[in-house]
């Protein structure tokens, strides 16, 4: 929220960013305008462009201001350093899922980006928002995994990709309402019964047990 005080200059680049994710997340990039990003933030376009070199630079930068306080290597650390499989591939799950539930912003740019074509080069943003960071670490502790005879790991990238996925479209289909019934699990529940699934398949075989939904 814009107040009356006057800011300092990374604390004034920091709103123009809150702003900015605001406005790309309800118009999508080539829907947003930097006149209305900088009528938000009430500051003039003059402003926001001497912040940010281009439209490009300054979504590049609100995915990365977004993305940079979630880093999912930190939260499962552990479980990879001890090879559980089950609670790095939950980790995993719950921190898609928690993250997605506390900010909708992230799920409207995710699927913004799909439907303006965006291919983000920067090192940063277009990285975070496409999860490819978490895309190479899935894909490297299972490949690790698969090495140590763990996990059959005939193809890792693929896997990690159909799993991030399959994250993606049950938090999609939670909060659009893709299909006719959208999973009634709390965070933690989806997450387990996600890891799981990928873990042990559905073609018999024991997963550790049998998950209910609930409200």
């Amino acid at each position: 929220m814009v107040t009356g005080r006057r800011m300092h200059g990374e604390e004034r680049r920091r709103q123009i960013l809150d702003v900015a994710l605001d406005v790309f997340a309800e118009q999508g990039f080539h829907g947003a305008r930097s006149r209305e990003i900088a009528r938000r933030a009430g500051v003039s376009e003059t402003l926001v462009f001497r912040h940010f070199a281009n439209k490009e630079r300054l979504y590049e930068e609100a995915l990365a201001h977004l993305f940079g306080g979630h880093d999912v290597a930190a939260d499962i650390g552990g479980e990879i350093a001890r090879a559980d499989d089950h609670g790095v591939f939950t980790g995993v799950a719950r921190h898609m899922l928690e993250h997605a539930r506390r900010d909708a912003r992230i799920l409207r740019l995710h699927l913004f980006q799909v439907l303006d074509r965006m291919r983000v080069t920067g090192d940063d943003g277009g990285a975070a928002l496409r999860e490819g960071r978490l895309e190479a670490l899935l894909t490297g502790y299972i490949a690790r995994r698969g090495r140590e005879g763990g996990l059959r790991a005939e193809a890792p990238e693929l896997t990690a990709k159909l799993f991030l996925y399959w994250v993606f479209m049950a938090i999609a289909d939670r909060e659009l309402g893709l299909t006719s019934s959208p999973p009634a699990f709390g965070d933690a529940e989806l997450a387990d019964l996600l890891a799981r699934r990928l873990l042990y398949g559905i073609a018999g075989g024991h997963d550790g047990g049998h998950l209910s939904p609930h409200d």
